[in-house]
């Protein structure tokens, strides 16, 4: 019986953990640069879609009204096709 309690305690205190973590990543509507602007902070992760095709993946180290910038990446917010968002602390990513 003990043994029961125990596991049922660290299936609710995982649940609870994956809850937190996903609470913690954002869709962005990729079609406006000022939800954009308004959803990603530095440091978290983008994976960015181009309308050329292109694919980036990097953590974000500046934010303009033009663009995202990582280290050696400059992608301006009407080229991004889809983008989603990872908080720094966060495990998943989020699209629109």
């Amino acid at each position: 019986m003990k043994m029961r309690s125990c596991l049922q305690a660290v299936l609710i205190g995982a649940a609870a953990l994956l809850a937190t973590a996903c609470a913690s990543n954002k869709a962005v509507d990729a079609r406006s640069p000022q939800a954009v602007i308004d959803a990603v902070n530095i440091g978290d992760e983008v994976d960015i879609n181009t309308k050329g095709g292109q694919h980036y993946r990097f953590a974000v180290t500046k934010i303009t009204n033009k663009a995202l910038y990582g280290d050696g990446y400059r992608v301006g917010y009407g080229e991004i096709e889809r983008v989603g968002v990872k908080r720094k602390d966060s495990g998943s990513f989020l699209f629109d």
